[in-house]
This record gives structure tokens, C-alpha cells and sequence, in this order.
């Protein structure tokens, strides 16, 4: 598994529309593989951490292709839900 070092949010274009999942509940990578067919090439990853967050977020990047912009939830509910943390 290859995690890349993260990028800076602030120089990183993001799409106008982020569609937001949960790991514990979107854990199926056959799910990104369709919103990358239909042509998203981001998306937001968020939850506690309890799920396998890093090995979906591999996963995704591997398989899909697409951009994932992690997101803890519990920084959602204390700061700005459109500032991600993390975009790999």
C-alpha cells in the first residue's frame, strides 16, 4: 500500500461538487469505480477512523483513479466542512 506524502489543500483545485462517504458504510470499492465511470474524479472520505480508512483510500486511488480529500468527522462538526485536511 502507497501512501503519497499530502499535498498542500491550498494549491490543489478542488471540484465544485465533493460527494462526502463514510468508510464504515461505502467500504465497497466497486461503488468508486462507478462514480468514476460516470465521471467524478474526487471525492470526499470522512468518519471516527474506526473504519479502514487508509486501505479504502488506497484502494480508491489505485483502482478508481479518483482523488480522495479526507475529511475527519469530528473536524466537520468543529470547523469549516469544505477545508479538507488531507487530499491525496
Amino acid at each position: 500500500m502507497c501512501l503519497c506524502p499530502p499535498q498542500n489543500p491550498a494549491t490543489v483545485a478542488l471540484s465544485p461538487y465533493l460527494p462526502m462517504f463514510d468508510p464504515e458504510h461505502f467500504g465497497e470499492i466497486e461503488f468508486f469505480i462507478e462514480l468514476a465511470a460516470i465521471g467524478y474524479r474526487q471525492v470526499l472520505i470522512g468518519g471516527t477512523g474506526s473504519g479502514p480508512v487508509a486501505e479504502l483510500v488506497a484502494e480508491i486511488r489505485s483502482r478508481a483513479g479518483l482523488q480522495v480529500v479526507l475529511v475527519p468527522l469530528s473536524l466537520i462538526h468543529i470547523s469549516e466542512p469544505t477545508r479538507p485536511l488531507y487530499i491525496s
